[in-house]
């Protein structure tokens, strides 16, 4: 079980959401802002923190267990170069954001088409989507720190926030 959520991805470029179901992903958190000087004078290596860290996130999406594999493709692919929002778990309620209260933008660097295995008989389309953030991004709250009822639904309070344990 992942700490920050179990269910599939999804984002959304305005207010369009796109659920990418039958996905799998595969998270880099925290990447380092850093460069690394190393001195002509004595070899000496100083590494400075230019900002906060960021996040990368490549999603692989099963196109073949689809009812329509060729219309969904077409449909998720007309985001490529886009930049969008990122929930890397719908369970977790949230989409990631760059201080905890804002969203972060994340940008679909590469959208690349492939199959399961390259003979036939087994030809299984997945396409494999990259998320970069654009600006540094704070760790998601854990998803086991929400109340949920017995239907498994977030509890909110009175302004719509969801209750923490």
């Amino acid at each position: 079980m992942s700490i920050f959520g179990t269910s599939n991805s999804k984002f959304k470029s305005g207010v369009t959401e796109v659920e990418l179901q039958y996905s799998t992903i595969r998270p880099q958190w925290l990447i380092p802002q850093t460069i690394e000087h190393r001195s002509i004078m004595n070899g000496k290596i100083n590494i400075i923190k230019i900002a906060n860290d960021k996040a990368r996130f490549e999603v692989v999406v099963n196109l073949w267990k689809y009812a329509v594999p060729k219309t969904s493709a077409q449909d998720i692919l007309t985001y490529n170069h886009d930049t969008v929002k990122f929930m890397p778990h719908e369970d977790s309620g949230e989409y990631i954001t760059e201080d905890g209260i804002n969203e972060a933008d994340f940008f679909i660097s590469e959208m690349r088409m492939f199959y399961v295995r390259n003979r036939p008989p087994v030809l299984q389309d997945r396409l494999l989507i990259v998320f970069e953030s654009l600006t540094s991004v704070v760790l998601p709250t854990l998803v086991g720190d929400f109340l949920v009822d017995e239907a498994g639904q977030f509890l909110v309070d009175e302004a719509g926030e969801k209750l923490l344990r």
